[in-house]
C-alpha cells in the first residue's frame, strides 16, 4: 500500500506495521505527527503519539529475557538462569544481585556466624553438616552422616536378614552369581556369599570386594553403582536391578563394620 503524509492510514494496517518492524512503525508515526491533523474529526495523530497504536519502546513493560527459563519450583526465585531461595542465598539475600559478606538468614544479610562456624565465608551448622562435621572442610564418607558433631553409619542392617535377600533377589540366579557355577568365581548365594564378599580380592585390579567400615574403598559398591572405578559393566545386568534404597543398605552395612550377623 502507497501511503503519504497526511493521508489516512486504515488502523489494521498500521498494527500490522507496528508488529513487523518497530524501526518502519517510528517512521510512519513521525511522518503522521508531522503532518499535522489528518482529515476533519481524525484523531490520528493524538493516537500514534502514544495511544494504544504506539509502538513500544524495549524494557517498556516487555518481559525479561529470563522469562524465557520458565519459571522456579520450590518457592525458589529466578535470579539469571538460576533458581535461588532469596531467604537463605548468600549472592541474593532477600532480593536478587544482593551479596552478603558473611551469610543470609531470613532474607537479611548476618553481621556474625554465631552460633555457627564461618566456613570460607558460608555459614555452617558443624554439628550436622556432612561436609563439614565438627570442623570445617570435614566431609563424612559417603553413606555416613555428622550427627552430634560425628561421622556415624546410621542404623545397622544384619547381612542376613537384610542384604542377603538384597542379592537373592537380583544376583544370586543359576545364571549369575549363583551356587553352582558362577560368574567370576564369586557366588553370591545365601550361605556363601559373605566368605566370597568380605576382604576378599576382586579380579579387578585386586580391589577387595568389601572393606569393612569403609563402603568407598569397597569394589561391591562401585560395582552395583557404577560406572566410575569399575571393570566391565555395572552389576546387576539384564532384568534385574537394585534400588538406590538397597544400596544404602549394602552401604550402611559396610559402615557398620560388615558383620556377618
Amino acid at each position: 500500500m502507497e501511503y503519504t503524509p497526511g493521508s489516512m492510514l486504515p488502523a489494521l494496517v498500521r498494527v500490522r506495521i507496528h508488529a513487523a518492524s518497530g524501526v518502519l512503525a517510528v517512521a510512519i508515526v513521525a511522518a503522521c505527527s508531522s503532518a499535522g491533523p489528518g482529515p476533519a474529526g481524525s484523531t490520528m495523530g493524538a493516537t500514534d503519539a502514544g495511544g494504544a497504536d504506539a509502538p513500544i519502546a524495549p524494557g517498556d513493560g516487555a518481559a525479561p529475557i529470563d522469562a524465557d527459563l520458565g519459571p522456579c519450583d520450590g518457592g525458589l526465585t529466578r535470579c539469571g538462569a538460576d533458581c535461588v531461595d532469596l531467604v537463605t542465598d548468600k549472592k541474593n539475600c532477600g532480593k536478587c544481585g544482593k551479596p552478603c559478606l558473611i551469610g543470609c538468614s531470613a532474607g537479611k544479610c548476618m553481621t556474625s556466624c554465631s552460633p555457627l562456624e564461618d566456613c570460607d565465608g558460608y555459614c555452617k551448622d558443624v554439628t550436622r553438616d556432612w561436609e563439614n562435621c565438627k570442623t570445617c572442610g570435614n566431609r563424612c564418607p559417603r553413606g555416613q552422616a555428622c550427627v552430634a558433631s560425628a561421622c556415624q553409619c546410621g542404623p545397622k542392617p544384619s547381612f542376613a536378614a537384610d542384604v542377603q535377600p538384597i542379592f537373592d533377589g537380583s544376583c544370586a540366579d543359576a545364571a549369575c552369581h549363583g551356587p553352582t557355577t558362577p560368574k567370576g568365581g564369586l557366588s553370591l548365594s545365601a550361605g556363601k556369599s559373605y566368605a566370597a564378599l568380605v576382604n576378599v580380592k576382586s579380579g579387578c585390579m585386586s580391589k577387595l570386594h568389601v572393606v569393612p567400615g569403609d563402603g568407598d574403598l569397597s569394589y561391591l559398591v562401585a560395582k552395583i553403582s557404577g560406572p566410575v572405578g569399575i571393570c566391565g559393566g555395572i552389576m546387576p545386568q539384564g532384568a534385574f536391578t537394585i534400588s538406590r534404597a538397597q544400596i544404602e543398605v549394602i552401604r550402611a552395612w559396610i559402615c557398620n563394620g560388615a558383620a556377618n550377623d
